[in-house]
């Protein structure tokens, strides 16, 4: 998490570099103290706290292999990032309506902290953080039990306006790299390439679909129609839920796994 003054704050939250997607990214632990500004009424110019919104759909699938070099814990390699980011975080100022703000420790943050974030599942084979760990925070100082790292967290920015319907780079062309926005009603849906059919030609595409528009014919000739539409997540062999692809099959439009 970058604060004011370009310091990053570690602690036991993994955040670390992903070169691979160009994000700069370290390792904390959210440790806040009350902004006084929050508590007067004025504006919030400091915020100490992150505020975590839960990411709906997300088109893009993060499976990057990271290895986490921490100050504190050292390196942990073959870290693996699991899909879809899952929380959205934003730098806030907080104020204490009831009960009244605790005696505490007296800690307060250094730096007010600048970046959004955006959050992902992580699953690493390595694990040198201690069982245990001292901590404070405004509350009370104590120690506290660490298990494996599970979240790693990106400084993110909003995109206005948001990009439109395409591929996500730099991930190879798939279903789950399209991404973007639509008119309402209408979602970012991936198109397989196709060259015996010259409606849909040799390259893949991602495209503004009508989401309400189950698979079925949407152009094209008889003998090489045209298919699109909306195709139903359905398990695989392990249980996950895995994308389908409306594509053509002989003179038919269905709805197969990718």
């Amino acid at each position: 998490m970058r604060h004011s003054n370009g310091i990053t704050l570690i602690g036991a939250k993994a955040i670390a570099t992903l070169s691979t997607i160009a994000f700069a990214m370290s390792i904390f632990v959210i440790l806040g103290a009350s902004n006084a500004a929050a508590q007067d009424g004025t504006t919030c110019t400091t915020p100490d706290h992150l505020k975590c919104y839960h990411v709906g759909p997300d088109q893009f699938s993060n499976r990057a292999l990271l290895s986490l070099d921490s100050p504190q814990f050292g390196v942990e390699p073959n870290c693996v990032v699991e899909g879809h980011a899952v929380e959205f975080c934003v730098p806030v100022c907080k104020t204490v309506i009831s009960p009244p703000p605790p005696t505490g420790t007296g800690f307060v943050a250094k730096e007010s902290l600048l970046d959004d974030e955006l959050c992902y599942h992580l699953k690493c084979r390595t694990n040198n953080a201690p069982k245990t760990v001292g901590v404070e925070d405004q509350f009370s100082s104590r120690t506290v039990g660490l298990g494996n790292a599970d979240l790693i967290c990106a400084p993110a920015a909003k995109v206005s306006p948001p990009p439109p319907c395409g591929f996500t780079p730099p991930q190879a062309m798939g279903p789950k790299q399209c991404g973007g926005a639509c008119p309402a009603g209408q979602a970012c849906r991936f198109t397989p390439p196709n060259p015996n059919n010259p409606t849909i030609g040799p390259e893949a595409t991602c495209t503004c679909m009508n989401t309400e528009v189950p698979c079925g014919t949407i152009g094209g000739s008889t003998a090489a129609p045209m298919c699109g539409g909306a195709c139903p997540e359905v398990p695989n062999s392990a249980g996950v839920e895995q994308p389908q692809l409306c594509r053509q099959l002989g003179t038919n439009c269905m709805c197969t796994p990718f």
